[in-house]
């Protein structure tokens, strides 16, 4: 019985120790370092999904901290495998205040949809809030318990590094 009151005081100890190693005033330089954590950071959509902590803010756009891979399918091998080739580099952007006309279609029967524009607008946040996981690595598949939830403001753009 003592063995078991010592096993749940110790287990109680180390669950407050870590709640207590991580906060919401943590850096984020130091959250992103933590491989105890899972961050789940919202995404931008720049032709596919880019983590907001890959991004940037240059004037009125989003653009990604660093050049891409500019990629095309390879054709050449054969035997069923995918792959592409890199062709070149870029900065992905998208602006801040967006608007595009995306088609929508409906069935309507008979082999007939009727299909109409729609707009589509909207901004960026630049600041969001971020939920922050303890990360618990099990045999069949990881836990993820809640700890706290963090804002996170894209910086500026460095003018150090200037895209082409």
């Amino acid at each position: 019985m003592k063995t078991m009151i010592a096993m749940a005081f110790a287990l109680l100890t180390a669950s407050s120790a870590f709640a207590g190693k991580y906060t919401v005033d943590t850096s984020w330089e130091v959250l992103n370092k933590a491989t105890d954590l899972h961050i789940e950071m919202p995404i931008v959509f720049m032709g596919h999904a880019v983590s907001y902590d890959f991004i940037c803010v240059e004037g009125n756009n989003l653009r990604t901290k660093t050049m891409v891979d500019i990629t095309v399918p390879d054709q050449r091998g054969g035997h069923g495998e995918r792959s592409s080739i890199v062709v070149g580099q870029e900065y992905l952007t998208t602006p801040i205040d967006y608007a595009y006309t995306e088609t929508q279609c409906h069935y309507i029967g008979q082999n007939q949809q009727v299909c109409e524009e729609k707009l589509i607008s909207g901004t960026y946040a630049t600041t969001v809030d971020v939920k922050v996981y303890k990360l618990s690595r099990g045999n069949e598949r990881d836990n993820h318990t809640y700890l706290f939830t963090k804002a996170f403001t894209v910086p500026e753009c460095s003018t150090s590094v200037l895209p082409n």
